[in-house]
């Protein structure tokens, strides 16, 4: 722990804050969160440069929603496992 990591009476680290938002557009559920300020320009660059990446790397994707013809891709379904999300997904779970 640091000296910013907020902690309960005990002493034990606690999660911070987060606004969750549920939105219904397709028959998926699609979660949304607010993270908080800490590095979020240097947090998206890097999210942003290793999607371009991985479309650079599989142009082609996979066929889910996305149309393909009006210029959508889609990553394949373990993207987020992979090292460049890891601190996305540890504020996801």
């Amino acid at each position: 722990m640091n000296e910013t990591t907020p902690v309960d009476g005990d002493g034990v680290a606690v999660a911070p804050q987060v606004d969750l938002t549920e939105n219904h557009y397709f028959p998926t559920q699609i979660f949304s969160l607010q993270l908080p300020e800490t590095n979020t320009e240097v947090f998206h660059s890097g999210l942003i440069s290793a999607i371009y990446s991985e479309r650079d790397r599989n142009a082609k994707g996979i066929q889910r929603s996305n149309f393909r013809a009006l210029g959508g891709w889609h990553s394949h379904n373990d993207l987020h496992k992979e090292e460049p999300y890891r601190p996305l997904q540890g504020n996801c779970v």
